[in-house]
């Protein structure tokens, strides 16, 4: 066990903390964001023959650069859980904001960079990389690609981990060894990886999600992309590539909705009482000017000319 010991002056502090980190993890270097809210604290444990540290942190950020990801002795995927607070995690160009909970696997042969503010508490699981890849043939690992805890496939992993960072065994059978470790990449194969199928199944799935969600906050002004990655339990990036298979984006395909159900307003008699303005105004449109040049962009007729046509249905 190694844990960073409690002094009072802040540069024993973090010269305590980057040696424990070295001996903890290695081929990481530790940022200090924060000098007044710094803190840290990791420890190391094997379990059944998987190795894991519990981190806590403040204040800094951990990275991990290009010549320490082509160290070749040192080849993990870490599975980060989120035991509590928070943390923004990158790599490549996929980054999380982690909450309670949620779930995230990152590369060791890649750069990536893992920031904590005001604290956060992790399990870092060290899933040997050849062996992963091993069990996940003919896939594509999502990096820094959130699990959100409120994921059905997440309630799955998450007991097994925090089981397996409670026990703490150190004397691991070579059969236990085996088995857990099997366990856990069997798990984070649907979690983590995809092929060609089922990444065509799942963006198909959440894009009905997303869709979903955006016309039943199609007046919500504020509505954004992120909101709608939250909460599809996604990252922000993850959404676009989802949108970008249809060939669309959050903005158009939100703005297309819009001009759907003013359209559909415009061109009701029962509203023929409301002036344009309103019903823009009411479908989450802010300026009216906009709204008529992108509706006669998208229907060919001004706003007022359109409603006249279909009510008198010339």
């Amino acid at each position: 066990m190694i844990k960073t010991t409690n002094v009072s002056a802040i540069d024993q502090r973090v010269a305590t903390w980057k040696q424990s980190v070295d001996q903890a993890v290695g081929g990481l270097c530790t940022q200090v964001g924060s000098r007044e809210h710094f803190a840290g604290q990791i420890r190391r444990f094997c379990s059944y023959g998987m190795e894991f540290t519990k981190l806590q942190a403040s204040g800094l950020t951990l990275q991990r650069k290009r010549h320490d990801a082509d160290n070749r002795d040192n080849q993990y995927f870490y599975l980060i859980y989120q035991r509590d607070g928070s943390a923004r995690v990158q790599q490549r160009h996929s980054h999380a904001t982690m909450q309670r909970g949620d779930l995230v696997l990152l590369d060791s042969n890649q750069p990536f960079s893992i920031e904590y503010g005001e604290h956060g508490y992790q399990y870092c699981f060290h899933i040997p990389r050849e062996m992963a890849l091993r069990n996940w043939r003919h896939t594509r690992v999502l990096t820094a690609e959130k699990v959100s805890a409120k994921s059905d496939l997440a309630a799955l992993v998450t007991p097994l981990l925090q089981k397996t960072a409670v026990v703490g065994r150190t004397d691991p059978t070579g059969a236990s060894e085996d088995c857990l470790l099997n366990a856990v990449l069997s798990l984070m194969q649907p979690l983590f990886t995809q092929t060609r199928d089922r990444a065509k199944e799942y963006h198909s799935i959440y894009l009905q999600k997303a869709m979903a969600f955006i016309e039943h906050n199609l007046r919500n002004e504020a509505i954004t992309g992120q909101m709608v990655a939250d909460h599809l339990g996604i990252s922000p990036r993850h959404l676009q590539r989802i949108f970008k298979t249809l060939g669309t984006s959050f903005n158009k395909l939100l703005r297309e909705h819009r001009l759907c159900a003013c359209a559909s307003d415009l061109a009701d008699p029962r509203l023929a009482h409301i002036d344009v303005t309103s019903v823009a105004f009411y479908w989450g449109f802010k300026d009216c000017a906009h709204f008529s040049r992108v509706f006669k962009d998208h229907y060919g007729l001004p706003p007022s000319q359109y409603r006249a046509q279909h009510l008198t249905g010339r």
